[in-house]
């Protein structure tokens, strides 16, 4: 305190006073310091551990940890640069379609093994497996033609032999008339056969010249095997094995005409045929009888050395040589029945090879392969595996598993922006993921456990700010950690007896974010007259100078530093004394003042200039006796007898 005045009126009691500074809890802190900062009260206790005067206020970011909901083996580690984001984010994984790590199927000749998104996460294993298909009854599924159906297969080299030809079938006709199998039409005209015309005969016909061999022995509603060969020099006919006919034909060449082979029909309408078909098979060579006896009850694989086109009609009209002469276009209805036709498959065990993939639920997917392939699909897994070299990866794979991985991706989304995504390894171990852009690691104990939760679901995390509050004193401070969202608060500073409300908690920490504002907690003044009257006034207890004003008894007080004063006067009370002047005035009108200290005690006052001393047991009650007004100070009137 610098000074503390007092009028002259009549409400000034000279004397002893006290003045102390004490804290009301009913007085709210001075915010004008943080307008904006959406924080509508601060709150005060009246305990010992508060300070009057001007506290500063600040958010921002301390790196630390946070949790994952429901997580307990994941945590988050964020730091505190201005990249960290507060308030509330969201992570998820998921797979996205892409390309499996291969770096185990090194040398294997498999370049890239790509996915969808529906594929699971983890560890593959991948084989090869080789199966030994013995000898066994083949197929009874057979063509069934109406007579009003038939079916074109694309003309090509391989189904025009030059040099020598063979052509077999198994027929069950219900009508002696039609052309079963003929490359002839609109003209063109290169080979018919088998063909049933008359009552009986099995008719074989070549061009060029229009050559044409009949042979009887053709039963209605049987099954019969026939062929027909050629070998540059003679055409034959076979029923069952058995020669049934024969006709010189000795020409360089056949014709090769670019017209399609028809299945069922020739270049007629009414030379359509009406019947059971199964086994047809065109041959680069003239077979002979006893080959087609060999192979006649046995059903072929499509890879003997010859054969160019091989209909099983299982089902279809595709070729099962390599040779993909394949029945295209379909005219009519036909029908793929039981023919009770049993054949045997051929006598030398087939091979065929299957890429096996266990995926990561311990489930077995298998696809068969061609050696000609170059990739296998497993669209039950989202899979498919490319190579370079089927051949080098069939020997390696071959009963030999190796491993391959498809890794998920975590995703992070921020309070505000896009959402990150970061690929991690898929396994059982623990692992830290970075999302270096936002400031933040995930720490997992577990990847595949968290990935197995959050897979195609989303949990919730928080990175919240902690609010600092240094106190007047510098060297005070407390941080507490709160909700940065957007729902009104109350953050309790219990070390400092305050308490911080704000309507919105999301505006606050913009507000203060690495920035400061302050408030101020004010102390109340109150000065004690001599004669106990008292006046208490809310005292602004910033670190400024102030005046303040006791308008009922008279005084003010300045400080050139409020909070410093209130610091010292709090719950301390100290006295001052406001003093009176005694005015002696002579018989002949001679007058003295002399300012009268106003304490409580005993005292001589010298009127030196009038000869006189005035002793007073009580200096304050002198004065309060004699005080008439101290706008105008007058003693009382004395006499001075004759003698000394």
């Amino acid at each position: 305190m610098t000074e503390i005045r007092h009028n002259a009126s009549a409400v000034v009691q000279p004397g002893e006073h006290t003045v102390i500074a004490n804290l009301n809890a009913s007085d709210p802190a001075n915010i004008t310091g943080l307008a904006g900062a959406a924080i509508t009260e601060i709150r005060h206790d009246a305990s010992s551990v508060i300070q009057p005067g001007d506290y500063a206020l600040s958010a921002k970011v301390n790196a630390g940890t946070t949790s994952i909901s429901n997580m307990s083996d994941t945590i988050i580690d964020h730091g505190n640069s201005p990249s960290t984001q507060l308030g509330d984010y969201t992570v998820s994984a998921k797979v996205k379609s892409g390309n499996a790590d291969i770096s185990n199927l090194s040398g294997t000749s498999i370049n890239q093994i790509s996915h969808d998104a529906s594929v699971q996460p983890g560890n593959y294993s991948l084989s090869v497996v080789e199966t030994q298909v013995a000898s066994n009854t083949a197929s009874n599924i057979v063509l069934k033609l109406d007579g009003e159906t038939y079916i074109e297969v694309p003309g090509s080299e391989s189904l025009n032999p030059k040099n020598a030809l063979t052509i077999e079938a198994w027929l069950k006709p219900e009508k002696m008339t039609g052309e079963a199998v003929a490359k002839d039409w609109g003209g063109q005209r290169d080979y018919i056969f088998p063909e049933l015309v008359g009552s009986n005969n099995l008719r074989f016909v070549l061009w060029p010249e229009t050559k044409i061999l009949d042979s009887p022995g053709v039963e209605i509603g049987e099954w019969q095997h026939v062929a027909g060969t050629w070998d540059g020099q003679k055409m034959r006919s076979y029923i069952n094995g058995n020669e049934v006919g024969s006709v010189d034909y000795n020409v360089e060449e056949l014709n090769d005409s670019e017209v399609s082979l028809y299945i069922g029909a020739g270049d007629s309408p009414h030379w359509t045929y009406t019947g059971l078909i199964d086994e047809l098979r065109i041959w680069e060579t003239a077979r002979t009888q006893q080959e087609l006896k060999d192979s006649m009850m046995k059903s072929l694989n499509g890879n003997e050395a010859g054969l160019n086109a091989l209909y099983s009609f299982e089902g279809n009209a595709k070729d099962s040589t390599a040779n993909g002469n394949n029945g295209e276009e379909v005219i009519g209805t036909p029908e793929y029945v039981d023919g009770e036709l049993s054949l045997v498959s051929s006598t030398s065990p087939s091979t065929t090879r299957s890429l096996r993939i266990t995926a990561p639920d311990a489930t077995t997917h298998e696809v068969i392969y061609d050696m000609t392939d170059t990739s296998v699909d497993f669209p039950s897994l989202g899979l498919q595996v490319n190579t370079s070299n089927l051949s080098n990866m069939t020997s390696i794979l071959l009963n030999n598993p190796h491993t391959f991985t498809i890794n998920p991706t975590l995703e992070v989304t921020p309070p505000v922006g896009p959402t990150v995504e970061t690929e991690y390894s898929f396994n059982n171990n623990s692992q830290t993921i970075d999302f270096s852009g936002l400031d933040i690691d995930v720490h997992t104990n577990n990847a595949q456990a968290m990935t197995n939760t959050l897979l195609d679901n989303s949990e919730d995390f928080t990175i919240n700010p902690t609010l600092k509050i240094v106190a007047p004193d510098g060297g005070t401070t407390q941080e507490i950690q709160y909700n940065a969202n957007n729902n009104s608060q109350t953050i309790d500073f219990s070390g400092l007896g305050i308490d911080i409300h704000t309507n919105n908690a999301q505006a606050m920490t913009n507000a203060l974010l690495n920035s400061s504002g302050s408030f101020t907690i004010d102390t109340r003044l109150k000065a004690t007259a001599p004669d106990g009257t008292q006046q208490e006034i809310q005292y602004p207890s910033s670190a400024q100078s102030q005046t303040v004003s006791f308008n009922t008894l008279g005084l003010e007080l300045d400080s050139s530093n409020a909070e410093q004063t209130a610091t010292q006067l709090l719950n301390h009370s100290q006295g001052f004394t406001i003093d009176t002047r005694l005015k002696a005035t002579a018989p002949d009108g001679t007058q003295q003042e002399i300012q009268y200290p106003s304490s409580s005690e005993s005292q001589t006052v010298s009127f030196s200039d009038l000869g006189l001393d005035v002793d007073s047991n009580n200096a304050q009650t002198t004065s309060n006796t004699v005080t008439q007004s101290l706008s105008d100070f007058q003693s009382q009137s004395y006499y001075v007898s004759d003698s000394p």
